[in-house]
Order: C-alpha cells, then structure tokens, then sequence
C-alpha cells in the first residue's frame, strides 16, 4: 500500500483491496453471527453463516474469472460471456438459499447474511474511502 508524501491519510480507493473487502465480510458475518445466535441455536446459525460465506466467496471468485476472460474478448462476446456469468451466480445463490431452507442444520436468515456479506463490504469501504478522502482534503 502506498501513502500520501505527509505520511497521514489514504489514498483514493486503497481500501478496496480483494484482501480487505474478504476480511471485511468475514467480519460482518462475525457481526451478524454473535447477534444472531441469541435468536437461533448457535450451531445452526453458525452453520448456515459459514454455508452463505463460502458460497459468496465462491461468486466473488467467479465474478473476478469472468471480468478477467470477458476483458480480452469482442464486445458481443463480452457481453455473452458476462450474462452467463451473471445468471449463474444467481443460480448458485439460488440453490444456497433453497438448500438452506430445505436443510435442518442451516438457518435461512444466517445464509442470507454470509450471501450478502461481500456486497455489504464493498460498501463500507467505499464510505470509508470516502470518509478517509474528505478528511484529508480538509488537512
């Protein structure tokens, strides 16, 4: 990572970082889980959080294979390439809801959170990159 000449502060994006937005979803699925877990049995809310995770995590690196391949192809191939993509990781999300529902040992509510993790962790690094940009336009 690279800093501003002052030392203080971070660059513009810095923090979205496939590294940083993976700890941050892990995180908030940590968040999620310890709330949870006094409204749920804790082994089933704990499973059905690191089921949804997993399977975001699976979509996430499939997103990153797809952009990659679609990046060196035509434009009508591109956008082929990115609709299949797209309807797949709707599909794999799809499954791992309907799994969730149908399984004893998973709690809906809990997958829906470890599925939603990485969406919601772009976004706070996007308000703290932000927040970090404002403030240091101010020094």
């Amino acid at each position: 990572m690279t800093h501003s000449d002052s030392g203080s502060g971070l660059a513009q994006g810095e923090l979205l970082t496939i590294r940083n937005i993976i700890i941050a979803a892990a995180l908030i699925c940590l968040a999620g889980g310890l709330i949870g877990m006094f409204f749920v049995p804790p082994l089933k809310w704990w499973l059905g959080c690191v089921f949804g995770y997993a399977v975001n995590l699976l979509c996430f690196r499939l997103l990153y294979l797809d952009i990659e391949k679609s990046v060196t192809k035509q434009k009508t191939a591109a956008k082929t390439r990115a609709f299949a993509g797209y309807f797949g990781r709707y599909v794999i999300k799809g499954a791992a809801l309907y799994a969730s529902i149908q399984s004893p040992l998973l709690c809906m509510g809990s997958c829906i959170i470890g599925l939603l993790s990485i969406n919601a962790a772009i976004h706070v690094l996007n308000i703290l990159n932000i927040y970090f940009a404002k403030s240091k336009e101010r020094e």
